[in-house]
């Protein structure tokens, strides 16, 4: 019986460390789809790809700067001038996905 408790402990330690890892292997892959913007956009969008599919594996939320770094449709990694349009109105950032033309919303204060 003593055991099971010790086992119930350690998977709870062993999750949070995998969670801990995928967090710095997801700013690590965002930081790396910004050094592949200017090289080619297929590899900024293919680590864009794989850190949601880490988010969502080790169940890690993405901050609110990361979930504005990508089209929620089409998966592209967004970066103003290069592969969206930012534009400001009405109390809103309004993102245009320059690849799908998908819009994006955000309140700010």
């Amino acid at each position: 019986m003593v055991s099971n408790k010790r086992k119930i402990k350690n998977n709870r330690s062993k999750k949070k460390s995998f969670q801990i890892i995928a967090e710095k292997r997801i700013n690590d892959l965002f930081e790396r789809a910004y050094d592949f913007l200017e090289i080619n956009k297929k590899y900024s969008n293919k680590c864009v790809m794989l850190a949601r599919k880490i988010s969502l594996r080790y169940k890690v939320s993405l901050t609110k700067q990361q979930k504005m770094l990508f089209c929620k449709k089409c998966g592209a990694y967004l970066y103003p001038h290069n592969t969206s349009r930012v534009r400001v109105s009405r109390g809103k950032i309004v993102i245009l996905c320059l690849e799908c033309k998908h819009i994006s919303r955000y309140m700010y204060k």
